[in-house]
């Protein structure tokens, strides 16, 4: 019963985390698309892992995501009142391509 609970709240965990990470990573050492970039390839990774969908789905917003703020970097913008939007909608979907992931895992294991 506790397995149940376990794998969502890890997924939300290491999604809090991550996005962190990202942000750290984003203001200091490279551009957000660079950082999108690899966030999109580890997931696509993980779909090679796990071949679910919801993880795929995951990968390809991240790319899509990099292409976004490559354009936005193009145009030179640097107030970003967009954020508010696409990043709560990126971090919901990280949080189930997380979790999707944990629990193909998980089911392996079994």
């Amino acid at each position: 019963m506790v397995e149940k609970f376990l794998v969502p709240v890890l997924a939300v965990m290491i999604t809090i985390i991550g996005f962190a990470v990202f942000l750290q990573v984003t203001m200091e050492i490279m551009p957000p698309s660079l950082a999108a970039l690899a966030v999109a390839l580890a997931f696509g990774f993980f779909y090679l892992r796990t071949h679910k969908k919801l993880v795929l789905i995951t990968s390809i917003v991240w790319g899509l995501y990099v292409l976004y703020e490559l354009e936005m970097w193009r145009e030179g913008a640097n107030i970003r009142v967009d954020i508010f939007l696409v990043w709560p909608i990126l971090f919901v979907l990280t949080a189930i391509g997380i979790g999707s992931f944990l629990w193909s895992l998980q089911a392996k294991r079994r």
